[in-house]
């Protein structure tokens, strides 16, 4: 019982302590009694707290608060990259410690391993970094990027390494080259691409008195092929359609001259793989315009117009390989 009294007497001699301190002079402070006499209560020793808190962070930038999550982004260029004089940079969502970024911790290196001679440069405004060689890079050349854990923020937070390769693209225009052989008239040169840079020419040429069409096959490994004559031994034609598809199959289409129909003119189609196809007609339709070809999705759709000839108006007619 007198150890609880004891404990009873000194919490009171306590609050009566802090209401001292905290009352007015002409207040006699009361136990219990926080009414006007600024005494500490559980809320304003919070707001309090609250308030030095607060006081601590505005002395700390939100920049130094440490964390593990310290990582770059947006790293430039990309393979594809078209410039010789491109700079090599990277962001950051925090302030960097700028006597961190050295030679060491981020740099370039050319396809032989060897560093490129380079200036960095850090905004800390837009938290970007920049690496600006001192010589144009070369063309047709990969590159490898690289910032290594040196790199630390203000809090000295060190940065997840990352590296990352990029190609300068050949964007110069080659001297052109003859793709054709023989003599004779050429006419309505048509082309084709593929996304792997296999690329087609299809001409009409006339050797004697009709034309013949042909086809020059380009592929990045091996040039320019000779062209070889892939129409209809015809009165003459010549192709209106050249489409890569999707499985890397070469399909052109094109008109050839028929003095059988109405108009003297038919649709004809042929296709490469690995060899040209025999070309056939399709169909006994009389051409008005151009064979067209189209195909998005890997298969070749031929279309093409044709008079009605059991009413007034044109008929649209296709076919797919």
């Amino acid at each position: 019982m007198n150890i609880i009294n004891s404990n009873i007497a000194c919490f009171v001699t306590i609050c009566v302590t802090l209401s001292c301190q905290s009352a007015p002079n002409d207040i006699t402070p009361r136990l219990g009694d926080t009414k006007d006499t600024g005494a500490l209560t559980k809320d304003t020793t919070s707001d309090l707290a609250s308030d030095l808190g607060n006081d601590l962070k505005s002395d700390s930038p939100s920049d130094m608060i440490g964390s593990d999550s310290f990582v770059a982004r947006n790293f430039s260029p990309t393979t594809g990259s078209n410039s010789v004089t491109t700079e090599i940079s990277f962001s950051v969502d925090r302030v960097i410690d700028e006597t961190s970024l050295t030679p060491d911790s981020f740099f370039l290196k050319d396809p032989s391993g060897e560093k490129v001679a380079a200036n960095l440069s850090y905004d800390s405004e837009a938290k970007l970094v920049n690496l600006i060689p001192t010589e144009d890079l070369s063309k047709s050349a990969t590159y490898f990027a690289s910032l290594t854990n040196v790199i630390r923020d203000l809090a000295g937070n060190t940065i997840t390494p990352h590296s990352w390769s990029f190609a300068i693209e050949d964007n110069t225009w080659k001297s052109p080259v003859r793709v054709n052989s023989g003599s004779g008239d050429v006419d309505k040169p048509i082309a084709a691409i593929d996304s792997m840079g296999n690329a087609a020419v299809a001409w009409a040429q006339k050797p004697l008195n009709e034309f013949n069409t042909l086809v020059s096959r380009y592929e990045p490994d091996a040039g320019w092929k000779n062209p070889s004559d892939v129409g209809r031994d015809d009165l003459g034609e010549y192709p209106t359609g050249l489409l890569f598809e999707n499985s890397g199959r070469l399909t052109i289409a094109g008109i050839f001259y028929d003095l059988n129909t109405p108009s003297g003119k038919k649709p004809w189609k042929n296709h490469f793989t690995d060899q040209w196809q025999i070309a056939h007609s399709l169909g006994s339709a009389v051409i008005e315009n151009d064979v067209e070809v189209a195909g998005e999705t890997g298969t070749a759709h031929v279309i093409w117009t044709a008079p009605n000839l059991s009413g007034p108006g044109s008929l649209v007619r296709t076919t797919r390989s």
